[in-house]
C-alpha cells in the first residue's frame, strides 16, 4: 500500500499517475513544426525545394541526348535520392516513446469534526460518541481499504472550514507532491492518526461550505464519489442541497452516512450554567441555567439550585431555589434564571440539578456546576482624564455609586478646589510606588501623556507589568491628535496594544463632517469574550450589541500589535468589517492587561438601555484588574485570557513569578497542574520569556486545548516556596452544536437523492448495504482516465538516422559519379 501525504490543505489536490506498460512510439518533424509557426519562411523553403528539383530534372534530361534514356533516368534518380536525404536531414525526424498513464479515480470522504459529533451516537450515552463510531468505521473497518484498491481516497475533516487529513491508495502511483521520484514506499500511516485528527472541535457545522470546497478542488480531476460522514447538523453556511445537484452534474455521486439516534431519547440535560465568576458580599447574583428536555412532552421537570462551599468535601449542599418546567414540545431548550446572594466571602459551587424523570434512561447529565468567588476586596480605580468628557462623568458617577468600587479622579482641566463626585481628587499623577500601587485599574480618557515625566511613566509601566494593574486607554480628539513619533513617550508606545505614533491623525476634523455612525463589528474573539457581553447569554449579547447604533469618532490608528487581540472594529461597510478601524483591542503586558477603546463614546450605550453602560464598565474593569483581585500570593500570579471558554477553545495561560526577594524568577519553563472535569490531572509547561526586555523577565506563557465541558482547576506551585496559586475556569458546550440531538435523516437522505448516491443510516449499513442498495465500497465505480504522457526525444534513434542518411547520400552520389565516369560524361 502506498499512503500519501497527511495534514494537507484542501487546496493542494494534484494530478498523480498510475503507470502502465503501454508504450507508443511517435515520430515528429521538428523543423516542419518550427516552419509552421513562420508561414512566410515556410513558403520560401517550399518554393526553393521545388525550384531545386525542377532544375535537377531539367539538367539531367538535357543529358539524355548524349546517353540512352535509361541511363539519364538512373542519373536523375540518384541525384534526387541524395537531395531527398539532405531534405530529410534538414527536416529533423525525431522519435518519442510516449507512455499511456491512468489518472486514478478519486473518492473524498468528508468527516464531520464539529462538536455535535461529541454527542452520543445512540439513545444511551454509554453507547459512545458519534466521533468514536466514525473513527471506528474509517480506521478499523475494511471500508477505506476496499475503496483504496480502486480509488485514490482523500479523508477531509470539516466543521467551520474543511482541511485535508490523509490520502490513501493501493494503486502503483508514479508521482505525487509527497513522494520522491519513483518511490512508492509507505511514508506515513494516516489511519493511525485519525483518532486524534477527527476529534470534535469545531463550533459550527458547515456542510455546504465543505461540499463547495471539495467540488472546486476536484473540478479538473476524475471524481467518482463524495462520502459525507456526519450527523447532518447544518447550522451555518450555504445550503448544501444545490451543491448536491452539482456533484451529480460533475459525474460524481454523493453518498451520505449518518451518525446519531433517529429518535429523541427521553432525557433531561443541563447544558450550561451561567454565573458571575466573581461577586461581592451582599451582591444580587443571577444564575442562568440552560436545560434541554427531550421526548417528555406533557410532563413537568423540577430544577433546583444548590450551593456549597468549594473545596470543603464535608460541606452539605444547601437548597437555594426550585423552579418547575412545564414541557409542551418533544424537544425544548429552556432558560431558567435564579436570583440569589452570598453574604460571606469565599469560593462557592452553585449546582443546577434537574430531578430525573421516571422514564429517563440517562441521568448522568442532569446536573452542572459553576464556581463563584465572593471577594470582599473593593476594586480601586483611578480615572485620569484630559477633559471632563461624557464618558468621564458617567463612569465617575457610576463607580461612586457602586460599593464594590472606590474611585479617585485626576482631571487635567480641573482647577484646585473644584468639586468632583469621587473618593479623592488628585492634583497630579502619582509620583511614588506607594501612591500608585494602591490602584487596581486606571482608566485614561484622552490622556496627556506628554505631561508626565519619565519617572512617572516608568512607574506606570512597572505597575502594569509587575503589579498586574489593569490599564484602559481611550484616545480623544484633543491630546491624541498631538501624538507623533517625537512627542509620544516610548513607554506609552510600548503599553498600547495598537501601533501609535505618526499614523495617528486628528479625530476632530474627520468626525466633524461624519453624519453616519460606524457600526462595531465583533471578531470571533470579541463575540466569545464574556467581559464584553451585555447579557447573560451569547445570543442575547449579540442582539444587544446589534441594537447599538455605533460610534462617530473612532481614532485612526495602526494595526493591533503581535500578541494583541482584536475584539471589535468600527466600520462603515459590513463587507469591510475586518479592514475597519480597530476599536476594542486588548493585550497582556507582563502580569497586567491593557485594553484600548477607539473613542470616548461608550455613553452612547445608554441610548439603547441605561444599564448597558454600567454593565460594560463593571465587567471590563473587573476583567483588566483580575490579576490583582485574585492574587493569593505576592510572588506569583496565574492569569488566563478569560474565565469562560467553549469546548475546543485554546486557553491562553500566563504566569508572572518572582523570587523570595521579589526579583523576576528566571527559568526556561515552569509547570502548571490542570485538573479537568473528569478528575484527570494534566501538566502544562509554560515557557519563560528569554528576551532582553526587562518587563518580560519572570513571565511565562503556554496554551492548553479544552476538550470537555465543566470546571477546570489550575494550580501553580510557587518555586522555592510552599505557596500554591489556584485558578478556576469554566468550559461550556457551544449552543449551536447542541440544539439538534438526533440525526438529521431527512437532510441526509435528500442530499444523497439529489447527488445520485445512497443514504446509509449507520456504519453497519455502510459495510453490509441494504435491500435496494449495495455496500458503499461497491456503490462507487471507478472513473479513471487514460492519457498519453509525452516521452523524451530518443537521442540514439536520432544518431542512427543521421548515420543512415549520410550513408544513403554518400552512396547515391558515389553511384552517380561511377555511372558518369563509365559513360565519359563531364
Amino acid at each position: 500500500m502506498s499512503l500519501l501525504s497527511c495534514n494537507l490543505p484542501i487546496a493542494q489536490a494534484t494530478r498523480v499517475d498510475v503507470p502502465t506498460n503501454n508504450w507508443q512510439p511517435t515520430y515528429e518533424w521538428s523543423r516542419i513544426e518550427l516552419l509552421t509557426d513562420r508561414p512566410g519562411l515556410m513558403t520560401i523553403v517550399v518554393l526553393a525545394a521545388v525550384a531545386l528539383v525542377t532544375l535537377v530534372v531539367g539538367l539531367y534530361w538535357r543529358e539524355a541526348r548524349t546517353v540512352s534514356g535509361p541511363k539519364a533516368l538512373l542519373l536523375t534518380l540518384l541525384r534526387l535520392v541524395a537531395l531527398a536525404g539532405l531534405a530529410t536531414f534538414f527536416m529533423g525526424i525525431e522519435r518519442r516513446m510516449n507512455r499511456e498513464v491512468v489518472e486514478p479515480s478519486r473518492v473524498v470522504v468528508m468527516a464531520d469534526t464539529s462538536l455535535s459529533m461529541a454527542l452520543p451516537v445512540g439513545p444511551d450515552a454509554r453507547d459512545g460518541t458519534r466521533a468514536e463510531a466514525m473513527v471506528k468505521m474509517l480506521a478499523e473497518s475494511p471500508l477505506v481499504t476496499a475503496l483504496s484498491k480502486v480509488h485514490l481516497v482523500e479523508i477531509v475533516g470539516f466543521d467551520e472550514s474543511p482541511r485535508s487529513l490523509a490520502r490513501i491508495s493501493q494503486l502503483p502511483l508514479a508521482s505525487d507532491a509527497s513522494t520522491k521520484s519513483g518511490d512508492n514506499a509507505m511514508l506515513v500511516n494516516p489511519i493511525a492518526n485519525l483518532p486524534d485528527q477527527l476529534l470534535p472541535t469545531g463550533k459550527q457545522s458547515q456542510l455546504g461550505n465543505a461540499l463547495d470546497a471539495t467540488l472546486k478542488q476536484y473540478r479538473t480531476l476524475p471524481l467518482a464519489g463524495v462520502v459525507m460522514v456526519t450527523d447532518g447538523g447544518q447550522n451555518t453556511g450555504p445550503d448544501p442541497l444545490p451543491l448536491a445537484t452539482q456533484t451529480q452534474a460533475a459525474g460524481a455521486a454523493l453518498h451520505t452516512v449518518g451518525f446519531g439516534p433517529l429518535t429523541l431519547p427521553m432525557n433531561v440535560t443541563v447544558r450550561d450554567v451561567l454565573a458571575p465568576q466573581r461577586a461581592f458580599p451582599g451582591d444580587n447574583m443571577t444564575i442562568t441555567a440552560l436545560v434541554q428536555v427531550q421526548s417528555l412532552g406533557g410532563e413537568t421537570v423540577d430544577v433546583v439550585l444548590l450551593r456549597r462551599v468549594a473545596g470543603d468535601e464535608e460541606s452539605v449542599s444547601e437548597l437555594v431555589d426550585t423552579q418547575t418546567i412545564s414541557i409542551a414540545e418533544d424537544e425544548e431548550l429552556a432558560s431558567l434564571r435564579f436570583e440569589t446572594r452570598v453574604d460571606e466571602p469565599g469560593k462557592y459551587v452553585f449546582e443546577v440539578r434537574a430531578e430525573p424523570s421516571a422514564n429517563e434512561r440517562n441521568v448522568d447529565d442532569n446536573s452542572r456546576s459553576a464556581m463563584v468567588e465572593v471577594i470582599e476586596q473593593q476594586t480601586r480605580v483611578l480615572i485620569y482624564a484630559g477633559a471632563a468628557s461624557r464618558d468621564y462623568q458617567f463612569l465617575r458617577n457610576q463607580l461612586k455609586r457602586d460599593k464594590s468600587f472606590t474611585v479617585d479622579v485626576l482631571l487635567d482641566t480641573g482647577s484646585e478646589g473644584v468639586s468632583q463626585d469621587a473618593n479623592e481628587v488628585l492634583a497630579e499623577f502619582p509620583a511614588t510606588a506607594e501612591a500608585l500601587f494602591v490602584y487596581d485599574a486606571i482608566v485614561a480618557f484622552d490622556p496627556r501623556w506628554s505631561s508626565l515625566d519619565k519617572s512617572r511613566l516608568e512607574l506606570l509601566e512597572r505597575w502594569v507589568a509587575k503589579q498586574a494593574g489593569g490599564l484602559v486607554v481611550v484616545p480623544g480628539p484633543v491630546n491624541a491628535s498631538a501624538f507623533g513619533s517625537d512627542s509620544l513617550p516610548q513607554t506609552v508606545v510600548d503599553l498600547y496594544p495598537v501601533r501609535v505614533g505618526d499614523t495617528w491623525q486628528a479625530t476632530a476634523e474627520r468626525t466633524a463632517s461624519r453624519d453616519k455612525a460606524q457600526r462595531l463589528e465583533f471578531s470571533r474573539a470579541g463575540l466569545e469574550a464574556e467581559f464584553l457581553w451585555l447579557a447573560d447569554t451569547a445570543d442575547e449579547n449579540f442582539g444587544n450589541w446589534g441594537a447599538f447604533p455605533g460610534v462617530f469618532g473612532a481614532q485612526a490608528t495602526g494595526e493591533p500589535k503581535p500578541g494583541a487581540t482584536l475584539y471589535a472594529s468600527a466600520t462603515d461597510d459590513v463587507a469591510a468589517a475586518m479592514k475597519g478601524t480597530p476599536y476594542f483591542v486588548g493585550q497582556y503586558f507582563g502580569a497586567g492587561q491593557v485594553f484600548y477603546i477607539g473613542s470616548g463614546e461608550s455613553w452612547r450605550l445608554r441610548s439603547v438601555d441605561t444599564d448597558y453602560f454600567d454593565l460594560f464598565w463593571t465587567k471590563l474593569l473587573r476583567h483588566v484588574s483580575q490579576g490583582r483581585l485574585l492574587q493569593s500570593s505576592q510572588r506569583a500570579k496565574l492569569l488566563v485570557g478569560q474565565d469562560r471558554y467553549q469546548v475546543g477553545d485554546t486557553i491562553d495561560l500566563r504566569a508572572v513569578v518572582t523570587t523570595a526577594s521579589l526579583d523576576p524568577y528566571l527559568a526556561d519553563s515552569i509547570e502548571v497542574t490542570l485538573l479537568d472535569p473528569s478528575g484527570t490531572t494534566h501538566t502544562v509547561n509554560l515557557a519563560g520569556d528569554v528576551g532582553d526586555n526587562e518587563s518580560g523577565k519572570g513571565n511565562f506563557a503556554g496554551e492548553y486545548r479544552v476538550q470537555m465541558a465543566g470546571i477546570y482547576k489550575l494550580s501553580l506551585a510557587v518555586p522555592d516556596s510552599e505557596e500554591v496559586v489556584d485558578r478556576d475556569i469554566t468550559v461550556v458546550f457551544p449552543q449551536l452544536e447542541v440544539r439538534q440531538v438526533v440525526q438529521n435523516a431527512a437532510l441526509l437522505e435528500q442530499l444523497a437523492t439529489l447527488g445520485g448516491g445512497h443514504y446509509y443510516v449507520d456504519a453497519a449499513s455502510v459495510l453490509a448495504g441494504g435491500a435496494d442498495f449495495p455496500p458503499l465500497a461497491e456503490a462507487i465505480p471507478s472513473r479513471e482516465e487514460a492519457r498519453i504522457v509525452p516521452g523524451t526525444i530518443d537521442i540514439e534513434f536520432s544518431r542512427w538516422l543521421s548515420m543512415i542518411l549520410l550513408g544513403v547520400i554518400t552512396l547515391a552520389l558515389a553511384c552517380e559519379w561511377i555511372v558518369r565516369r563509365l559513360n565519359y560524361l563531364a
